[in-house]
């Protein structure tokens, strides 16, 4: 009786045990890399994270998670030396487990797995979310080729799930919707409009010289040639100094050459 006790005694102590190296394994599995790349494609946002799994405990790890954020389809996971993809099982609707087993693999101590995770996001996601599911040595997440997020020694807290959100559009940045394409158009078409009206202006004093006619010009003529032959007798005269005949002089015979030239070209040609 005694030794049936003592075997129970062991067993449940054994199984104790067991339990707590089990949730300390399951604690000591570490995210050691997680690098995220964003970009723009056909389909929406097309998101390559590249994991790596590592841990410090003597309980081989076979079964580990992976989040994803909202939204997100097409998912994939990927053996990086590989390229097998991993069945996958949703645990909630971002978070999902996989088995190393399945291709014959297990993270030991002081080892490391390496994986590369896929999938898209909607085209008009402007907030990406991440789950934190372990102690995270390193993540980066990287939009269009610019870095946005970086940092070392996230904590998991199993109590809280802890997670982040990042911005992927500056606010100058975001998609334009189709009523701010219809504005940003109309706005164009005015401007244009605008400028067609201000170039017209400028062009109807050219209008209004082209229709001098010839007598209108011959009377111009006559008047600028007048006033030369006047100015230059008050400075025989010496009633206008040299200086003021010469400014007067050179101002009158420019403006008679012009009127000249316009008669010119008003002559028919034969």
């Amino acid at each position: 009786m005694r030794q049936v006790t003592t075997i129970t005694i062991l067993a449940v102590v054994f199984s104790i045990i067991c339990m707590t190296l089990g949730t300390t394994a399951a604690t000591q599995v570490t995210m050691k890399r997680q690098e995220i790349t964003i970009d723009r494609s056909d389909q929406g946002l097309a998101v390559e994270e590249k994991i790596i799994y590592s841990t410090t405990s003597i309980v081989n790890q076979t079964l580990l998670l992976f989040s994803v954020p909202s939204g997100a389809s097409q998912i994939e996971l990927i053996v990086a030396s590989t390229g097998e993809t991993f069945l996958i099982y949703p645990v909630d609707e971002t978070i999902y487990e996989f088995n190393l087993s399945q291709h014959k693999l297990l993270l030991a101590q002081d080892t490391t797995v390496q994986l590369r995770l896929t999938y898209n996001l909607p085209t008009n996601t402007e907030l990406f979310q991440k789950t934190i599911l372990y102690d995270t040595k390193y993540i980066s997440v990287t939009f269009n080729d610019r870095t946005i997020f970086q940092v070392e020694n996230i904590g998991f807290d199993d109590a809280t799930k802890n997670s982040f959100s990042l911005a992927l559009y500056r606010p100058t940045e975001a998609p334009l919707s189709l009523t701010a394409l219809i504005i940003i158009f109309a706005l164009v078409v005015i401007l244009i409009f605008v400028m067609l009206l201000l170039v017209r202006k400028k062009r109807v004093p050219n209008m209004s010289t082209e229709s001098e006619t010839t007598e209108l010009l011959n009377t111009k003529k006559t008047l600028f040639l007048t006033v030369l032959k006047d100015i230059e007798k008050q400075h025989r005269n010496k009633q206008i100094s040299d200086e003021t005949y010469s400014k007067l002089k050179a101002e009158y015979k420019s403006q008679a050459v012009v009127i000249m030239r316009k008669l010119e070209n008003l002559k028919p040609e034969k």
